[in-house]
C-alpha cells in the first residue's frame, strides 16, 4: 500500500511540474546545489534514529530503488523532501 501511495505522489509531483512549466515557459529555474549521497545519507540516518526507518524505506522503494545506494541522484532532493514531510506529520 505504501508503494502505491509513493507512486501516486510521484505522479502528482510530475503533474505539478508540468503545470509550473506552463506558467514559466522560459524554463528558468532557480539553481539549487545538488544534494550529495553523503548529505542525503546523513540526514536520512538522523530520521532513522528518530523511528522513521520504514517510512524512509517506503519512499526509496517508491522511486524504484531497494536501498539508498541504488537511488538515482536526481531523486535525492525529492526523497529528502518527502521524508521531511513525513517526519513533520504532513
Amino acid at each position: 500500500m505504501n508503494q502505491k501511495i509513493s507512486e501516486l505522489l510521484i505522479e502528482a509531483k510530475n503533474k505539478i511540474d508540468e503545470a509550473l512549466n506552463l506558467l514559466n515557459p522560459n524554463g528558468k529555474k532557480e539553481e539549487k546545489k545538488a544534494v550529495t549521497l553523503d548529505e542525503i545519507r546523513a540526514e536520512l540516518t538522523s530520521f532513522a534514529r528518530k523511528g522513521f526507518t520504514s517510512d524512509i524505506r517506503d519512499v526509496i522503494i517508491g522511486f524504484g530503488a531497494n536501498k539508498l545506494s541504488e537511488l538515482d541522484p536526481k531523486h535525492y532532493e525529492e526523497v529528502l523532501s518527502r521524508v521531511r514531510d513525513i517526519a513533520n506529520g504532513r
